[in-house]
């Protein structure tokens, strides 16, 4: 694409497929795809309740057809370091969706620091799950 053409880029279970470099290179291309003021809206699982591949079955992290899971934090540092000017959390479904702040960093911490098998059953409950599962809104 032209450089400053898009006005709206998405992607939906994309990102964990991606080699950690390529996710990086194609976050840069977005971003120079995009106008000024334009949206990249990235869906992706999250690594805190995953794996989300055939490796579930077998270990604690991706290994499987998903090169890497991230979390809403590590995405967040991936579109600044890309160039993105803000980066917003949407969280909803059934087309309904609303801004949130990305300030659930204690609720990540917390996560990350429980034994694997804990922190399993916690992520996957229905109200975690919806709260790590959202719609991350770069905007140039």
């Amino acid at each position: 694409m032209p450089p400053g053409s898009v006005t709206v880029a998405y992607s939906n279970q994309l990102m964990e497929h991606l080699h950690p470099d390529d996710a990086r290179e194609q976050l840069r291309n977005i971003f120079e795809a995009l106008a000024p003021g334009g949206r990249y809206v990235c869906l992706t699982p999250n690594r805190l309740n995953g794996p989300h591949d055939v490796s579930r079955h077998f270990d604690e992290t991706a290994t499987g057809f998903h090169l890497k899971e991230y979390t809403i934090g590590e995405l967040r540092t991936l579109f600044k370091q890309a160039g993105f000017s803000t980066v917003d959390l949407y969280l909803g479904g059934k087309g309904f969706y609303r801004g949130f702040p990305l300030c659930l960093p204690p609720l990540r911490r917390g996560l990350s620091n429980l034994p694997i098998s804990l922190r399993k059953a916690i992520a996957r409950s229905l109200p975690v799950r919806a709260l790590l599962f959202g719609r991350l809104v770069g905007t140039k």
